[in-house]
């Protein structure tokens, strides 16, 4: 084989390892195509209306729906009743998304095969479709423009048109709106393509021309010449904009790209000193055919030939009343596209979205989703600006063809972007309608700065070069990364398929890091406390960035004494009992808290059962010179790798301020799982108990006072069981169900001289907490076999480490921190199974 034949084979390669990857990310988002069988997603049903003669989609429409008053008002009409994001005119379903992929994919497939087409394989059709456009188009501007140029460029080429250009991104969630945005994508990176051709014949010039007819450039005359080139140019073009018109069809916001197609025609009006009327009128006919087709279309269905189906769309917003596009808006949105951070973090997906200012006025309740910037985080895009260079030093026919096609790409690009700058929300899908035009100039960019630095020296050529393959390599591998965890669908809809790429790029990860020096587990600080700080309280240590911070503090009581504690946003402190240090001498204080571990499927863990996993991933836990002084559990943000500063370099604030003793030492250990072992020893986390039996006697003269007897979950997802004392020796048990008004029994009367058995069930413990959600049952607490309350309620779900008696560690604010009586070790009762339903 030949090596331009080898360099095709390799490319067409690339072109296949693409499309499985788009395959395989279709099909890990856990849906059954369940090909063959009838499909019931909006676009199905709209054919299956078209089959048997009307516009709308074949679905009944609930009689309930049809007799509200006002059923656009999202607030007066009850929680799915209406079909969501469809639009409902004269009491039948439309869709407001385009036709175009109906007509051009899904219908012909239906009526030729009999079989309805899945909407997921339809969006995949779509995408790789556009994504072969576009690497068909950069591999003919190098063959033709830049032929010096190796593989590797083109390769790279390919693999950014691929990834970086955010197909991926799309078909993480291949649904009924993705496929007209894919389908637009197709069709107008078609439109490029074609429009390319009709700047460019196979051989340009008249003896090209007539070596391809088998003809000497004497025999063949150059007016027949020019015609044949006219005549050649308008079919193209004309493919051009059939295929943007079939874009706009599939996506009506194309409307705004109209005109790329005057580009050319522009050129060709300056070049021939005539006005390219064979052309322009080319052009013409598909949009005007197909224009009238989606004219007559929204007049037969909304009665005006202008309206898409928009104002009657059912969604969280009155879409009738809402203004959904403002210049005001463009400046925030333009900032979301391209300049959005991310956040790194050493665990997979390893990204997520920093955070972007308040969002402006007038912007939709959901129209907006956490997007990663463009130019800030793909950084090949920069590269789009070099793409006027590649009109350098070349003829004049060159520098017009090419420069043409540069500036429709540009027409393409700048106008949808701005377009959708000007939305009332910034949606991860809408950045596939102008992110692959973008990459196509970058691409065109990159071949300009090779082009260029060719005559340089070897260093300076070395050090562009190197910028752009790592901008080329990096944009393409965030873009996978941007794919995987985009809005959690590929978490939320295959838990199973994300926990195995989970733990497959964490061993990765965990790998380079062990090569790095990097450790997970606890910090040991040696430090000498500082004298004369009486009263004083100073950050040791702190994790993370404000406004959330987490800091392990001390307290300086006397000359003599500390205290050891850890504070968080929102919760009640952790503290130690006084401790007595010397403050002459330096102490070794070891701080493991979960927050400073990798997430669960992390191979740190390998060595531990899922309950010690979780158990190590909650602790927080402070030793002081050998001795542990605080031991609880709390829930930590998952897979959150928080920033960890020691001693005077830590995040103090007025009530915390920095450290200011001394650190002799301070170093990271790595993760102990014999230490974790012994600690789940401690605790029963294999059982999981929903009653619980407590002796113990109530406390006198606490009239009017509430305290906690069995508090579970955590802070913002908790419940507390508690007693209120009244007056005349009875009190009242209540239950406190965070986000819910206080539930309360009927007074008890109670001596409170003498010893009681409480039995308190609380159904919702029965099962595994999946750290939240909620479950309903019979609370019941009796005294002394008595039943003196039962209650049907809901209460958040706990393990067994966030069950807590006598106190109240989350912070509930309807009682006193602790049960000021005496109270013996409970007794577990019952067992999973035992709560209701």
């Amino acid at each position: 084989m030949t090596r331009p034949r080898r360099h095709i084979a390799w490319l067409a390669l690339l072109c296949v390892a693409i499309g499985g990857f788009y395959l395989w990310t279709v099909r890990s988002n856990g849906n059954a195509w369940k090909f063959g069988q009838e499909q019931r997603d909006y676009y199905n049903l709209l054919i299956d209306g078209w089959l048997d003669g009307h516009l709308h989609l074949k679905v009944d429409v609930p009689a309930a729906l049809l007799q509200l008053p006002d059923p656009y008002d999202p607030k007066a009409r009850p929680s799915g009743l209406g079909l969501h994001d469809a639009s409902f005119y004269r009491g039948k379903y439309y869709l407001y998304f385009g036709a175009g992929p109906v007509v051009t994919l899904m219908l012909p497939f239906r009526v030729l095969t009999r079989v309805d087409l899945p909407l997921p394989l339809a969006v995949l059709i779509f995408v790789y479709v556009g994504f072969l456009a576009s690497a068909a188009t950069f591999l003919a501007i190098r063959r033709r423009y830049f032929p010096e140029t190796g593989v590797l460029i083109a390769s790279l080429g390919v693999i950014s048109l691929g990834l970086a250009a955010l197909g991926p991104v799309l078909l993480r969630r291949p649904d009924m709106w993705e496929l007209p945005i894919g389908a637009g994508y197709a069709f107008a990176m078609l439109s490029l393509l074609c429009l390319w051709h009709s700047l460019h014949p196979r051989t340009h010039g008249s003896d090209g021309f007539a070596a391809a007819h088998g003809q000497s450039s004497a025999v063949m005359p150059s007016r027949q010449f020019r015609r044949t080139e006219k005549k050649r140019r308008a079919k193209w073009l004309a493919a051009a904009a059939l295929c943007l018109a079939l874009a706009i069809a599939s996506r009506p916001t194309y409307l705004v790209a109209l005109p790329m197609l005057a580009v050319p025609l522009l050129a060709w009006w300056r070049g021939d000193r005539r006005l390219p009327w064979a052309s322009a009128f080319a052009a013409a006919a598909p949009l005007v055919l197909i224009g009238t087709l989606m004219a007559w279309h929204n007049q037969a269905r909304f009665g005006n030939a202008f309206e898409f189906g928009q104002a009657y769309q059912f969604s969280f917003d009155r879409e009738g009343a809402v203004r959904h596009f403002s210049v005001g808006f463009a400046p925030y949105n333009l900032r979301a596209y391209f300049w959005g951070p991310a956040k790194w973090k050493p665990y997979f997906p390893f990204i997520e979205p920093g955070e972007l200012p308040p969002r402006p006025a007038g912007f939709g309740q959901h129209a907006y989703d956490r997007v990663f910037g463009i130019l800030r985080n793909i950084p090949l895009a920069w590269f789009a600006l070099a793409a006027p260079l590649a009109l350098r030093r070349r003829p004049a026919d060159d520098r017009r063809r090419l420069g043409t096609w540069i500036g429709s790409t540009a027409v393409l690009f700048s106008a949808v972007a701005l377009l959708f700058a000007c939305f009332f929300g910034f949606i991860v899908r809408y950045m596939l309608d102008f992110t692959p035009a973008l990459m196509l100039l970058a691409g065109v960019g990159v071949l300009s700065v090779e082009r260029l630095i060719r005559s340089w020296a070897p260093a300076p050529r070395l050090l562009l070069r190197t910028a752009w393959v790592s901008a080329a390599v990096f944009g393409s591998a965030f873009a996978v990364l941007f794919s995987l965890q985009v809005n959690g669908y590929f978490r939320e809809r295959n838990p199973a398929g994300y926990a195995a790429v989970e733990r497959t790029m964490n061993r990765l990860a965990a790998r380079l890091a062990w090569l790095a020096g990097i450790r997970h587990g606890s910090w040991e600080i040696n430090v000498v406390f500082p004298r004369g700080r009486i009263g004083q309280t100073e950050t040791m240590l702190s994790l993370g960035e404000p406004p959330e911070v987490d800091r392990v503090f001390v307290r300086y009581l006397d000359e003599t004494r500390v205290q050891l504690g850890f504070a968080r946003t929102a919760m009640p402190e952790l503290i130690s009992a006084p401790v007595a240090i010397d403050f002459g001498l330096p102490h070794r204080i070891i701080v493991a808290l979960g927050a400073m571990l990798p997430p669960p499927a992390h191979p740190s863990f390998d060595e531990m059962t899922a309950d010690e996993a979780r158990l190590a991933s909650r602790l927080v836990r402070i030793q002081l010179d050998g001795q542990r002084v605080v031991q609880a559990f709390r829930r930590f943000a998952p897979a959150e790798s928080p920033r960890v500063r020691v001693g005077s370099r830590s995040l103090g604030d007025v009530t915390h301020p920095r450290f200011s003793g001394q650190v002799i030492s301070a170093r990271r250990e790595s993760l102990d799982p014999a230490t974790v072992k012994t600690i789940a020893a401690q605790v029963p986390i294999g059982s999981r108990a929903d009653m619980f039996k407590l002796t113990l006697r109530f406390p006198k003269d606490r009239v009017g006072q509430r305290e906690p007897l069995v508090v579970s979950g955590a802070t913002g997802e908790g419940d507390i069981v508690g007693v209120e004392y009244l007056a005349g020796d009875r009190v009242r048990f209540f239950l406190d169900h965070w986000g819910s008004p206080l539930l309360g029994s009927e007074p008890v009367a109670i001596d409170l001289s003498a010893p009681h058995v409480l039995a308190i069930r609380l159904p919702w413990l029965g099962v595994a907490s999946a750290a939240g959600g909620e479950r309903g049952g019979e609370l019941r607490i009796e005294v002394d076999g008595v039943l003196a309350w039962r209650q049907r309620t809901v209460g958040h779900r706990a393990d067994p480490e966030e069950i807590a008696f006598g106190e109240n560690p989350i912070g509930g604010s309807h009682c006193g921190p602790n049960f000021t009586g005496t109270m013996l070790k409970p007794e577990l009762v019952s067992s999973p199974g035992g709560g209701a339903p």
